[in-house]
């Protein structure tokens, strides 16, 4: 039997291939790392290989993220190269503009993000220093003008105006600021505009105009001159105004589908909107706003109490920023108020590449869409602060609307179908018929849903109510002034406003608000009393019914205008009720019952026995202003000096949602 030979062992040796990692990648992790000198500063050939190869946005990210700001400081000799090279590269033809845009980009919103002590200062120490800071930031400014209005593709051009609004958002309220508005020999407003009125830009009209909104709230409160709040002022291009509408037409379908596609739970299911409005895909309307992003469905809100949420997770979407944009248009520019009201729908004019309508498109006109999204983030305004922010946005451009452009709102010619409010709290608004509606009874709408759907005990939000009031009141008084006999569900907001009068009687406050929001509840009520009979309200039965509802509620509103005992509103009211209670007391002793006609009837023969004006009279100088405002005159319009700290959160608010959308 043969014996077993032993197989020699083969001389090839397996060996296991080590770990292939991209070049970029080695690149960055030894960009905080000293050299065998110790030094941290890099050499040419390491910033050339940098720029040139492709920007990998979240390791470039996790290694600049990953210093605290103290080593950030103390890495300044890196931060300093990287910045100024890559401004620099932003006018060197031999290199990749668009990938050096994406490397600022990711670089500027890391460093913004740092919490460092003194941040002007630390800022301009970690970026330029103070020696070569003005350069660098001059160039930098120009290097993102020049991209945003001659870029050679349109990609680039995208980027140059995202970079450019990271890059502003970061300063704002820094010595760096300036940069964007005082000390470059020209802003940026015509590379804007110039990009807006481009072929092909329709996708990305809300990203310039989201940075057109930052630059124009800069300092303008401070500053006795913000260049682009001239611009905007002077602006005339009516081209340029619809597309900037109807791109605001797809960010209002955007944020509304995200509301329809995590509505609050209903306790009355025969009140919900239509589901047909909710089945486009809110996916497919994000890419609309931002080419490549999808929707993130927000938790729905589970009764009246409301867990922690991820604020940016939750509606409105962070597109919405655009909405400061827009105040900013609309404030300085009758012209583009009036172009927002009036426009027509979005989906007459979009088309993608293929021919067929935009996922967001609609056929609603973007000033419906904006109400109706108005109609839910009122409603919702209490879940997140950032909710509570844009909703009190939103009540001011009304109010700004109403006070400058009433008579469009109210105009025959711009009547509408589309008008769509939220109804998933009780008690829900009468829903619109198939008739066309004028649009101020879409505002009265919205307003009515502040009133009605926000009475909270232990956080009454009076400032956002004396808002809402006062907008009413200024709609009142066009009405009075032009002597206008509006058709709407009039009864609804007697009892709304009602509804509030008897939630402030049982809920006392210290809150100085309250006291004005009590006030302007009278002021409201006495004037459509005056003047109700003949202007405001369509006919006689709605003035019958506010005189009845008085009545009832005689005890509440009483109790209410015993805060201002002197006040002539709260002679008129109380005058009205006594008048008529009296009149009906004395109909109802020949019978137990009184029908809805005989009350119709017996306040009607009480007109000619009282003059409520006369009641509206008062020796006090205070007393003497609120007689003005019952009589004739509307109140003081609104002043933005006065919400100057709100200003200042809005636009930090604004500058978060637009970092978290260029993730």
């Amino acid at each position: 039997m043969a014996s077993k030979e032993r197989v020699p062992e083969s001389p090839l040796v397996q060996v296991e291939k080590g770990e292939l990692k991209p070049k970029v990648l080695s690149i960055y992790e030894e960009l905080f790392q000293p050299d065998k000198s110790g030094e941290l500063g890099k050499s040419e050939g390491y910033w050339t290989e940098f720029f040139l190869l492709r920007c990998h946005q979240p390791a470039l990210f996790h290694t600049l993220d990953g210093l605290t700001a103290e080593q950030t400081i103390a890495a300044k000799t890196v931060t300093r190269q990287l910045f100024k090279r890559g401004v620099g590269y932003l006018k060197d033809s031999g290199y990749d503009k668009e990938n050096t845009l994406c490397i600022l980009s990711v670089f500027l919103r890391c460093i913004f993000a740092k919490p460092f002590v003194s941040y002007s200062s630390d800022l301009i120490n970690v970026l330029a220093g103070l020696n070569e800071v003005d350069t660098v930031f001059k160039d930098l400014v120009d290097g993102l003008d020049n991209a945003i209005c001659k870029g050679e593709t349109l990609s680039m051009r995208v980027s140059a105006i995202r970079t450019t609004t990271i890059a502003a958002g970061g300063t704002y309220n820094t010595s760096l600021a300036t940069y964007f508005t005082h000390n470059n020999s020209k802003d940026m407003f015509g590379s804007i505009i110039a990009f807006i009125n481009s072929e092909g830009t329709e996708l990305y009209v809300g990203d310039a105009f989201s940075l057109l909104g930052i630059l124009s709230g800069f300092d303008k409160l401070e500053s006795p001159h913000n260049p682009y709040q001239t611009r905007l002022a002077d602006f005339i291009d009516d081209n340029s105004m619809r597309r900037i509408v109807h791109a605001s037409g797809h960010v209002w379908k955007i944020c509304l589908d995200q509301y329809l596609a995590n509505p609050a739970p209903t306790p009355t299911p025969t009140n919900n909107p239509s589901p047909s409005s909710s089945t486009q895909s809110l996916g497919a309307s994000l890419a609309y706003w931002i080419g490549l992003r999808s929707a993130q469905n927000s938790p729905a809100a589970n009764g009246s109490v409301f867990p922690e949420v991820d604020e940016d997770k939750t509606p409105p979407h962070q597109t919405f920023s655009i909405v400061l944009g827009f105040y900013e248009f609309i404030s300085v520019n009758k012209l583009f108020a009036r172009v927002f009201v009036q426009s027509s729908a979005t989906g007459n004019t979009d088309a993608d590449t293929d021919g067929t309508k935009l996922a967001s498109s609609s056929d609603t006109p973007p000033f419906v869409l904006f109400l109706n999204l108005c109609s839910w983030l009122v409603q919702n305004q209490h879940k997140t602060h950032r909710a509570r922010v844009y909703s009190r946005l939103l009540l001011i451009i009304l109010r700004l609307l109403i006070e400058e452009s009433c008579q469009t709102l109210v105009n025959e010619d711009n009547k509408t179908t589309a008008l769509a409010i939220c109804q998933h709290r009780n008690p829900p608004l009468p829903k619109y018929g198939k008739e066309p509606h004028a649009l101020l009874e879409g505002v009265l709408d919205v307003l009515q849903c502040c009133v009605r759907y926000n009475m909270r005990a232990k956080s009454m939000d009076y400032e956002m109510y004396t808002l809402a009031l006062t907008n009413i009141y200024q709609i009142i008084a066009h009405l009075r002034t032009h002597k206008i006999r509006q058709s709407y569900h009039w009864h609804e907001l007697w009892k709304s406003l009602l509804s509030l009068t008897k939630f402030i009687n049982t809920h006392p406050s210290s809150d100085p608000n309250c006291l004005e929001t009590s006030r302007l509840i009278g002021l409201i009520f006495a004037c459509c009393l005056i003047h109700g009979d003949d202007t405001i309200l369509p006919d006689d039965k709605q003035y019958h019914d506010l005189i009845y509802k008085l009545i009832v509620s005689a005890e509440d509103v009483q109790k209410l205008t015993s805060q201002s005992p002197d006040s002539p509103s709260t002679h008129v009211i109380m005058a009205a009720v006594n008048h008529y209670k009296s009149l009906l007391e004395n109909s109802n002793k020949s019978s137990s019952l009184i029908s809805s006609n005989q009350v119709s009837q017996t306040i009607k023969n009480g007109y000619q026995t009282i003059s409520l004006q006369q009641y509206a009279t008062s020796r006090d100088e205070q007393a003497k202003q609120t007689t003005s405002y019952l009589l004739h005159e509307n109140l003081p319009k609104f002043k933005e000096s006065t919400e100057r700290l709100f200003f200042k959160n809005l636009t930090r608010q604004v500058i978060h949602d637009v970092n978290q959308l260029y993730k």
